[in-house]
């Protein structure tokens, strides 16, 4: 899916939950795949509509980078007896190209209820929640405007009830739902509910000085295992800068996509 801005716009892939932002060549050479699958054409197109020249092997490398990220896939034509075998690209493996309006991502609070005390957390710790056909009812509504992603967050949202329902109705809907969590309630049984649905687990480790380091480490452990895409959200404050280059060192052993937020 493609989503046209001012500075290019975004790729989405629903499969992999992965967003790429593009520039404007890089957007209209992914918009024209559908209609023109030759390098000679795709040379030529992007020529005409930018008005300069472009080198064939440069287009060819940034099509085998998005062919790396799974979002499209290349075939060879049968080589015919005289002209040489020709590398096509097909057209990107979503239901066709679209181009939305709606946003990136949304995200929704589901419950203020959390299990910690963390001093820098920015939300109001207290017993309000959605109630499931409220959330329901949203999704709905996202849905409709084609958002590509639903940020789940809170408090701590497993601490819902209706947490699993919540995950399995937004895939339903064809939204990838994303959560933010402190880990502290993560275990096998319910990492094997939602692996199926989940697009990625952001866990929080801000308060590094007080969370269990075995549960969080074990964690991690647990959504590899499960091969649930994950990252950790730590805010990088002066008390916390000789932990930094540990947590990392740790962390990477695991393999993970690491994002830091100041």
């Amino acid at each position: 899916m493609l989503m046209n801005l001012i500075f290019g716009g975004y790729l989405f892939s629903p499969v992999s939950s992965l967003t790429v932002e593009l520039d404007k060549e890089a957007f209209y050479l992914l918009s024209i795949l559908k209609y023109n699958n030759s390098i000679n054409n795709i040379t030529s197109s992007l020529e005409k509509y930018f008005n300069k020249k472009y080198k064939k092997n440069n287009i060819i490398k940034i099509l085998h980078v998005f062919n790396k990220l799974n979002i499209l896939y290349k075939y060879k034509h049968k080589p015919k007896p005289k002209p040489k075998q020709i590398t096509r690209y097909s057209n990107i493996k979503f239901p066709g190209i679209k181009y939305l309006t709606a946003p990136e991502s949304v995200h929704l609070l589901v419950t203020s209820r959390c299990n910690q005390n963390c001093p820098s957390c920015y939300a109001n710790k207290n017993t309000n929640e959605l109630p499931i056909k409220k959330i329901f009812k949203i999704i709905d509504e996202l849905s409709e405007l084609k958002v590509f992603q639903l940020a789940i967050g809170g408090g701590e949202p497993f601490l819902h009830n209706d947490i699993v329902d919540i995950i399995k109705y937004t895939r339903q809907k064809n939204i990838i739902p994303n959560i933010t969590t402190n880990g502290s309630i993560l275990s096998a049984e319910l990492i094997n509910k939602i692996k199926k649905y989940i697009g990625q687990l952001q866990i929080s480790a801000n308060d590094f000085y007080s969370i269990n380091k075995a549960k969080f480490f074990g964690n991690l452990l647990l959504l590899k295992s499960g091969n649930i895409r994950f990252g950790i959200n730590k805010q990088i404050l002066t008390k916390y800068i000789l932990f930094i280059q540990s947590i990392y060192n740790r962390v990477a052993k695991i393999t993970f996509n690491m994002y830091w937020y100041e």
